[in-house]
């Protein structure tokens, strides 16, 4: 809808109603009356537009809600007028705690950096427009729209005190150069329902965004928590390995500890039969050793073994000596094994005689290489 070139400004502010009159020259075409308190815009336009007919009116409301926002520009660049209304009045029912469905916006856009844009919004509740589009019908004035001083200024700073003539003179000045300002003109039927149509789209796209977003985000928390899940897991095999790699090293040891047991205990083994065969052997030769014999040497012979070399006076005492005493070692598994008889003849009988024979154990292997060495006489 195009916008209609107004005749007069009113300008209903905190405690005074300001009429301009565009059609005539100098301060006369600017008067006031005071705002009682509880009055509204109507009270204010009826007594300011008494017996004045066919005028065009632009209403600047100042005490309707009107600030400027930052956003982004990505999120109205683009869209048509209807769509960036819908948009900025969602924007805004933050802060003026109005609804979109029962409100209506009028705004300017002013380009700022980092891909941000301030605009400036002002939002008026519907039945609010209709009373002032109603009161306009009633003093038989043409309405040009709603609008906010804040459009004039380049701040609120204005709205802080009290508003002079010389404000409002300034007001008209700057619209008479800029020849239009953000307003919110009459909603038609037709109007009213592309506004309801986009603002139902507009609800769909929300509902479909948020619905998007919440599968999202349950998709995301699903993945951590898989993702948590998985390092957990990791976490677990590597601790099962280390107890695994920490088991062997201990099943190791243990098989190193056992054979060092075992070789001990054969150790032992081997020292107490040692002991038992030097004792056996001891034995056997001092029961069976006749007074005419001498043991001169004894020499280990493998691990139990033992060899003998004795010396006897007469030759029928050592061979006397080999059979007795074999019989005794044979009783356990040993064995006497002659080596050497060898007579020195420093007597008559050609003695004495140099004996040596070796002890064999029960495990030893028989020397089958060995032979009796029998010198002269033997």
């Amino acid at each position: 809808m195009s916008h209609m070139t107004p005749t007069d400004l009113f300008f209903s502010l905190r405690d005074r109603f300001w009429r301009v009159d565009l059609t005539r020259p100098g301060d006369d075409a600017i008067t006031a009356a005071y705002r009682p308190d509880g009055s509204s815009v109507s009270d204010g336009m009826t007594a300011l537009f008494a017996g004045v007919k066919r005028r065009s009116v632009l209403i600047f409301q100042g005490d309707a809600w009107c600030q400027t926002l930052d956003l982004a520009s990505a999120q109205i660049d683009g869209l048509p007028d209807r769509e960036k209304e819908t948009a900025l009045a969602f924007e805004a029912e933050t802060f003026s705690g109005l609804s979109p469905a029962a409100s209506s916006c009028a705004w300017s856009v002013t380009p700022a950096r980092n891909g941000m844009v301030s605009c400036t919004i002002l939002q008026v509740p519907t039945g609010e427009v209709q009373a002032i589009i109603a009161c306009c019908r009633r003093c038989n004035l043409l309405f040009a729209g709603i609008s906010h001083p804040l459009f004039l200024s380049d701040s609120d700073a204005a709205f802080t005190g009290d508003v002079t003539e010389e404000t409002v003179r300034g007001w008209r000045d700057r619209f008479a150069q800029m020849k239009t300002v953000p307003r919110i003109l009459p909603v038609s039927a037709s109007s009213s329902a592309a506004t309801g149509i986009y603002l139902s789209a507009f609800l769909l796209a929300l509902l479909a965004v948020a619905i998007s977003w919440w599968f999202d985000g349950k998709q995301r928390r699903e993945l951590r928590r898989l993702t948590e899940t998985d390092r957990t897991l990791a976490v677990l095999q590597q601790q099962q390995a280390n107890k695994g790699k920490r088991l062997q090293a201990i099943e190791n040891e243990l098989k190193t500890a056992e054979s060092e047991h075992a070789i001990r205990m054969e150790q032992v083994k081997n020292l107490q039969m040692a002991r038992q065969a030097m004792a056996f052997l001891f034995s056997a030769i001092t029961d069976h050793c006749p007074k005419e014999m001498m043991i001169r040497r004894l020499e280990p012979d493998g691990p139990f073994g033992l060899k003998v070399e004795g010396l006897c006076v007469k030759r029928e005492a050592a061979d006397t000596f080999l059979v007795t005493c074999g019989k005794t070692l044979a009783e356990r598994g040993w064995r006497i094994q002659p080596e050497a008889m060898v007579a020195r003849r420093q007597t008559k009988e050609g003695g004495p005689w140099l004996i040596v024979f070796r002890m064999i154990p029960p495990f030893a292997e028989t020397d089958s290489r060995s032979a009796i060495q029998q010198g002269e006489g033997f």
